[in-house]
């Protein structure tokens, strides 16, 4: 039923083309058109809306290229921000489907309520496979659904990391206990859910999800293993399947986007950072509970502990406060011999690895097998997160399954309460003494579920954790809102205009804008843009503007740009902003636009320079002014920077 429900869900919202896009701030009204159903578009969802749906966008309207002329230079759009391309790589991306079959509107609302069923029906199957409780399985995946973590961030890479995972290991636990041909089609499944893992490319989250996963699976592995279900020759023989069948499409993969893959590797941001751990504050553990107060006050909670909502967002981490009671009740939930004992012990060691990351830093040969040495503190709480939800459904099974005496529950039910109290009031009174970021209410409100989650878990643990799902789905879900359709802005004036001037028999060439909102508009618009974002840099197109390389430091990332015109300019200057912000001063006659065929410009001020015509006024995002410039060529215009690859 589970499965259904979640498919039914999925298909309704496709069918009416409800999506939860921000992307309706990019529209002349901001979002307060009647496109938007429920609740409001937020301007700190940027990824979404400024970055990920533009290009979406721009990619259906020229027919899913694998290459788009975005950024400086085209890039390879099969590699980076799970982008729909028309190429065999679409198979692995099943989420992009219904761009094949279905308008646009439709088409992006499966895309983003897919992501959720990945991540939904992924966990179900693994919490199934571990514990054989319906019950259980279903509450545990809609715990880890409702974590703010996921809802802050909403980008496919967050979802699937652990959606995908979760399949893999699911079909590798079913293929070690079956017949030879059922061992060949999971195993098959299992491969297909580990290519699709390794496309989604991104892996400060694929790390942490996979250790995370790979480890409670082992356990659940070795527990199949020593009661004889699964023999070593089943193991293998899935092993070696499952590495066949994963290697062959990745290698042709990798061996087919070798410039991009090396063009990333080789980046000063973030392709050459090391982390070292040891940094997190223990209170960002705990933000998941405050929810409600970065719904109902994000402005005055950004910036005041933690930068913003999205890095701020957490899991709701009954788990880790778990660990606490748990050694008082340890020898009768997982008893020699129990088959969830082996499960507990490999969640329980992979969340100390986690901690160890986190709050003091791993040797650094540990950091470099476990690949951690990549993966930035806020983004190993994905694989936390997802151990922590396993210990609290296994641990709450064994609970239900098993005679506790009556004093190890009330004093393993006294500590947790302890701890939960101390741990979330402590978080409170930090916000309380920042501009009293949080209000009274909405603390309570925070206090009291930890609270009683907490007292209810060792008694009643599946209303305890249903109770606590039911929390994190309030404070979590309506963090996007209901959108119908994108279509906002897909035919916004600004977009409008670019198509009018595009279409025109003078009206080829590329553009630049000098915002984030314009440049995105351009991109929703399916020209070419030199101000997008760069999802890697092309450094042969780099080259072109800086081709001694001065600036490289600067450019030589993933990166969004601003550009800026100044007519006094001689030669073109780029300064980083910040680690993924870059900014770029140029004159707009500068020859060099020549090589890129910049024939557009998009400004929100007025730009006087010899070589530029006003041709069109309108209107932007929040009713800003926009002016549009023909760009006449200084010298002879090409494209050589749009060829390179």
């Amino acid at each position: 039923m589970f499965p259904a429900a979640v498919v039914v869900v999925v298909m309704t919202f496709t069918a009416f083309g409800v999506s939860g896009s921000s992307s309706p701030l990019l529209a002349t009204d901001a979002g307060s058109g009647d496109s938007v159903v429920f609740g409001l578009p937020r301007s700190i969802r940027s990824d979404e809306w400024i970055v990920h749906t533009p290009m979406v966008i721009s990619q259906v309207e020229n027919n899913l290229p694998r290459y788009g002329d975005v950024g400086v230079g085209s890039h390879d759009m099969s590699i980076l921000s799970d982008l729909p391309v028309l190429d065999w790589t679409i198979v692995f991306h099943p989420n992009h489907w219904a761009y094949l079959i279905l308008p646009i509107d439709n088409a992006y609302a499966f895309d983003w309520w897919s992501l959720a069923a990945i991540l939904l029906l992924g966990t179900y199957c693994f919490l199934f496979l571990i514990t054989g409780s319906l019950r259980w399985s279903i509450i545990g995946a809609l715990f880890l659904y409702g974590s703010p973590y996921f809802h802050w961030w909403y980008t496919s890479s967050a979802f699937t990391s652990l959606g995908w995972m979760t399949f893999a290991v699911s079909c590798m636990l079913i293929a070690v206990t079956s017949s030879w041909r059922r061992r060949l089609v999971f195993a098959g499944l299992a491969s297909y859910s580990l290519v699709c893992f390794a496309l989604v490319i991104y892996p400060p989250w694929q790390i942490p999800g996979a250790i995370a996963v790979a480890s409670v699976g082992c356990g659940a592995l070795w527990t199949r293993w020593r009661t004889d279900s699964a023999s070593l020759r089943s193991v293998l023989t899935t092993g070696v399947v499952m590495a066949v069948l994963t290697l062959v499409p990745l290698g042709v993969f990798v061996a087919t986007r070798q410039p991009a893959m090396n063009a990333i590797a080789h980046t000063v941001y973030p392709g050459a950072r090391v982390i070292a751990g040891g940094s997190l504050p223990w209170t960002h553990l705990f933000t998941g509970w405050f929810g409600l107060n970065y719904l109902t006050n994000g402005a005055g909670m950004r910036g005041a502990l933690f930068p913003n909502e999205s890095e701020a967002s957490s899991f709701l981490f009954l788990g880790v406060m778990l660990l606490f009671a748990l050694p008082l009740v340890w020898r009768f939930v997982a008893p020699l011999g129990d088959r969830l004992r082996a499960v507990m012990i490999a969640t329980i060691s992979v969340m100390m690895l986690f901690f160890t990351h986190i709050f003091v830093g791993l040797p650094k040969i540990v950091a470099r097998m476990t690949l951690l040495s990549v993966v930035p503190e806020q983004r190993t709480l994905m694989g936390l997160g997802f151990a922590s939800m396993v210990l609290v459904v296994v641990v709450g099974v064994s609970l239900e399954r098993f005679e506790i005496p009556r004093l190890n529950r009330w004093f393993a039910t006294a500590v947790l309460v302890v701890v939960s109290a101390v741990c979330v009031s402590g978080l409170a009174q930090d916000f309380r003494s920042v501009n009293a970021a949080a209000g009274s209410r909405l603390i309570a409100i925070a206090v009291i579920a930890a609270v009683a989650s907490a007292a209810l878990y060792f008694w009643r643990p599946l209303v305890s954790v249903g109770v606590l799902a039911l929390f994190g789905l309030m404070v979590s879900v309506p963090v996007n809102p209901l959108v119908i359709g994108i279509s906002q802005t897909r035919d916004s004036l600004v977009v409008s205009t670019v198509r009018t001037i595009s279409s025109a028999s003078n009206g080829d060439g590329a553009w630049v804008a000098d915002t984030y909102p314009l440049a995105s508009l351009l991109t929703t618009a399916g020209v070419r843009n030199l101000s997008g974002v760069n999802l890697y840099p092309n450094v042969a197109a780099w080259e072109i503007i800086d081709p001694s390389h001065t600036y490289e430091n600067a450019w030589n990332r993933y990166s969004q740009a601003v550009w800026s015109f100044d007519a006094n300019l001689k030669t073109a200057e780029v300064a980083l902003s910040q680690a993924d912000m870059v900014e770029v001063k140029i004159n707009p006659c500068d020859p060099v636009l020549d090589k890129f065929n910049v024939r557009h410009i998009v400004t929100e001020i007025r730009v006087a320079a010899p070589c530029l015509k006003i041709q069109e006024e309108s209107v932007g995002p929040y009713g800003v002014p926009v002016f549009f410039y023909e760009r006449s060529p200084v010298g002879t215009p090409s494209s050589e920077g749009w060829t390179v690859r």
